[in-house]
């Protein structure tokens, strides 16, 4: 999410050294400790996910039900994708642990096959041979790994997964940071992969929705929709136990009862605004503040100090780094000006609340309080500082396309293309996203059946713009449409 000093998985940006780490990695009762799913690393009991129960359960049923089936996390980072794929694919993660997910016949030994395959470490390379190399290295599926060598990857991986399922196995093949891979994929090699979703199951977890970023790709692959799992910042109570999971050790070495335990765990729990109650992030807080309170535990620093200084040091050396990532990678103009609202308290509930559904969903605002707010408060604080920068990246209308609603004389629009066409021609030569267009021209919020009504309604529209001559509407792939005029 960790004296003995590691590198952080989920942030490139920082290394902690806590003092701590060698009582978690202990074996408490001779009993082999597992990976804690939150955090790479770092040995804990007990292994489980905390707070993710129903998202494991959705995951495991589903890909060990009676039809083969796909599922995308689409999050930003430390709320936990990563750690629930890490969890299912370790041998002494789902299958041991949460077995009652799993549908027989799966849940015998050996029946459920995982392949894991984290496509961060792959700058190059086509996803087909990577994961074909992944699964003739699958000791499982080793009866069927001489099928076809001479066929094409797709096609030899379609008949070891095939094979299996006759043998009342399920392949069940987890993609982790698939962004950084499948936006590279053509709609050739998507057309190649498509059967396998027929052999085996898949749970993919990335940064964005998949529709977003590869649309013809994933239409090709994925044919409808791979079923959306939400994934959100952990409840007041569960971000409790994963605090006293992690200073579990300290407790057992200093022999506190209860009621001490919440007394010595307070500074932490007051960190949860900070940390925005994201897994990954609650643990940074919990590191940084103990080696504080070891640090200066002789001075007896008061306790609101600590938690300056902890804020101070989580925002400049850990969280400024993702911040600026989001920012500047991940986020459209028009999502970088509807958070400046939102620190602003600008908010149209009517107009905006679909665009703000979206951000929830990838975690970064909450709803708290019967509003949204940004999911931590140094988050709200480097949205503040970016203000300047935002306004001038807003498309704005011009003045060549006027806001009256087109009248094309002949009536070969219907009304929802006329309104579609009239709001494109307010931003030529502009991208207009997905979101927006839908917010806007159909109230609705950006889902893959909203946006299989979007492509439609374009679809249609196109020829009889080239009929008009008044322009074209082109694709920009994975962000929206951009009106160019003739």
């Amino acid at each position: 999410m960790f004296v003995v000093s590691f590198t952080i998985s989920y942030s490139p940006f920082a290394i902690y050294h806590l003092p701590f780490k060698t009582s978690l990695m202990s074996k408490p009762n001779n009993e082999e400790s597992q990976d804690n799913p939150f955090y790479a690393m770092l040995k804990t009991n007990p292994p489980q996910l905390i707070g993710r129960d129903d998202v494991l359960r959705q995951l495991l049923r589903g890909v060990s039900g009676h039809t083969t089936g796909a599922y995308q996390i689409a999050c930003y980072r430390g709320i936990g994708k990563s750690a629930i794929l890490r969890f299912i694919a370790h041998p002494d993660g789902a299958r041991k642990q949460c077995p009652h997910f799993i549908q027989r016949p799966y849940s015998e030994e050996n029946r459920l096959v995982l392949i894991y395959l984290d496509c961060a470490q792959y700058t190059d390379g086509r996803l087909t041979d990577l994961l074909l190399a992944e699964t003739l290295a699958t000791a499982q599926l080793s009866e069927w790994t001489g099928l076809a060598p001479d066929q094409e990857p797709a096609q030899r991986l379609r008949r070891i997964y095939a094979k299996a399922r006759q043998a009342h196995q399920r392949v069940v093949v987890l993609l982790n940071h698939f962004d950084q891979l499948f936006k590279d994929v053509d709609v050739d090699e998507a057309t190649q992969l498509r059967p396998l979703v027929q052999e085996a199951s898949f749970i993919v977890a990335t940064e964005k929705p998949l529709v977003e970023l590869n649309e013809q790709t994933y239409a090709s692959w994925f044919g409808t929709m791979a079923i959306e799992v939400s994934l959100e910042p952990l409840s007041l109570q569960y971000a409790r136990e994963l605090i006293d999971a992690a200073l579990q050790p300290v407790y057992e070495r200093e022999g506190l009862d209860r009621r001490a335990r919440r007394q010595y765990a307070a500074p932490y729990v007051a960190l949860l605004p900070i940390t925005g109650r994201h897994p990954a992030y609650i643990l940074r807080g919990t590191a940084v503040l103990y080696e504080l309170k070891e640090t200066f535990a002789a001075n007896q620093v008061d306790e609101d100090m600590l938690r300056h200084i902890a804020r101070d040091r989580l925002y400049l050396h850990t969280f400024k780094g993702e911040f600026k990532r989001y920012w500047e990678k991940l986020l459209e103009p028009r999502q970088r000006e509807l958070l400046m609202r939102l620190v602003k308290d600008e908010i149209e509930p009517e107009q905006d609340y679909g665009r703000l559904q979206l951000l929830h969903y990838l975690g970064l605002v909450v709803w708290e309080g019967g509003k949204f707010q940004p999911f931590s408060e140094l988050w709200g604080d480097y949205i503040k500082n970016h203000m300047g920068s935002v306004v001038s990246a807003v498309p704005q209308p011009t003045a060549v396309s006027p806001r009256a609603p087109f009248n094309n004389g002949d009536s070969e629009l219907t009304p929802r293309q006329a309104q579609l066409l009239d709001y494109l021609r307010q931003y030529p030569d502009q991208i207009c996203t997905y979101a927006d267009i839908l917010q806007e021209v159909w109230r609705r919020d950006n889902t893959p059946k909203d946006l299989r009504l979007l492509r439609e309604t374009v679809r249609q529209l196109r020829p009889k713009l080239q009929e008009m001559g008044i322009g074209q509407i082109v694709n920009q792939r994975g962000r929206g449409y951009e009106f160019r005029p003739s």
